[in-house]
């Protein structure tokens, strides 16, 4: 669900509690209770705001180029010729890079990303596994990552799925 949705009905649900609570304090007798109500209406929008951040930021996904998506299966991958990809679930429970336009479509277990965020398609199985989590190297030492267990942050830089 939408973190969008989330904060929407917790408005929604503050425009029905906050009155309630307003009115039950006034009928009490209490002293200052224009006071009271301020702190509480200040506590509660500080604590509102802090959680939408939270929230937000927590359910915010990102690309190479830094492009915020509010879903993990709305993320573009891109390859070095421009072209985007999605991450695709088929039918039987396998997992492909689709390109936008779908002419190409790759099994996920031999997509890379490389060292700069764009993905490669490992066709010959050449990649090895290092001893280091996540990073497979080719004859050359250069390092790649699986493009499934990748994320990138704001500034479009590469993070390994477990390091969140």
């Amino acid at each position: 669900m939408s973190p969008y949705i989330i904060i929407a009905i917790m408005i929604a649900v503050d425009l029905i509690s906050v009155p309630l609570f307003i009115r039950s304090i006034l009928k009490k007798d209490i002293r200052k209770k224009g006071a009271v109500i301020t702190a509480f209406l200040a506590v509660f929008i500080a604590v509102e705001v802090a959680f939408s951040v939270f929230y937000i930021n927590v359910n915010q996904f990102y690309d190479r180029e830094g492009n915020v998506y509010t879903s993990q299966g709305d993320v573009l991958y891109y390859d070095r010729d421009g072209k985007e990809y999605i991450l695709y679930q088929t039918k039987v429970d396998r997992w492909h890079f689709v390109s936008k336009d779908g002419k190409y479509m790759y099994t996920a277990e031999r997509v890379y990303v490389d060292e700069d965020g764009f993905i490669i398609y490992d066709k010959e199985n050449r990649l090895q596994k290092t001893d280091r989590e996540y990073v497979f190297v080719d004859s050359d030492g250069n390092e790649y990552y699986p493009a499934s267990e990748i994320k990138w942050n704001s500034k479009g830089e590469i993070r390994v799925d477990n390091s969140d």
